[in-house]
Formats: structure tokens, C-alpha cells, sequence
């Protein structure tokens, strides 16, 4: 989703509002930046982000899982002897929000 204007606009205003209430022009200079940082935070974290991810995946089975076969007269339970291996790649798509 894209950013949400509503969200700068109501912050911009509110930051103006507030500065207006300040007893000197110095603090209401302060108070205005302060709350203008606050505003543009919250809109840009208003927006969510799209990722997407590639990355090589390894894996390592372990001896001694346990191992049934079935569908002939040769059927047999046992369990791996040696560790196994597997490599490929795998790919994602993400969608998050910035903190």
C-alpha cells in the first residue's frame, strides 16, 4: 500500500497548532520542528514495504532416521546409515512495514 497522505496532513497541522500555543517564538520554533519530525516519521512508517528474497538453502539429514518402504514383496523398515545432503534454491516474497 502506498503512503498515506491523510496521515502528513493531520501531522503537519497538528505540528502547527502546537507551535501556536508556544509563550515565546523560539520555543514555538522548537515545538514546531519537534512535532514536523514526529509527523514525517509517522507518515513515512505509514507505508508498507515489498521485498523479495533469494537465497541458497542447504540442508544436512541426519543418520539414523527411521525409513519404510512400501508397494512390493520387498517392503522393508530400516533407518538411514550415512548423513545426507540437499542444496537448491529457494525464493520468497515479504511484505512488511517499516519500524
Amino acid at each position: 500500500m502506498a503512503l498515506i497522505l491523510k496521515v502528513l496532513q493531520e501531522g503537519l497541522l497538528n505540528a502547527m497548532k502546537k507551535a501556536q500555543t508556544a509563550k515565546s517564538g523560539a520555543a514555538g520554533n522548537q515545538i514546531l520542528a519537534t512535532e514536523l519530525a514526529k509527523a514525517i516519521d509517522a507518515y513515512i512508517k505509514s507505508g508498507d514495504v515489498n521485498t523479495q528474497v533469494a537465497t541458497d538453502v542447504i540442508t544436512v539429514v541426519a543418520p539414523g532416521i527411521p525409513v519404510a518402504t512400501a508397494g512390493s514383496a520387498v517392503a522393508q523398515v530400516g533407518a538411514t546409515t550415512t548423513p545426507g545432503a540437499g542444496k537448491g534454491a529457494g525464493v520468497g516474497v515479504g511484505l512488511g512495514k517499516i519500524t
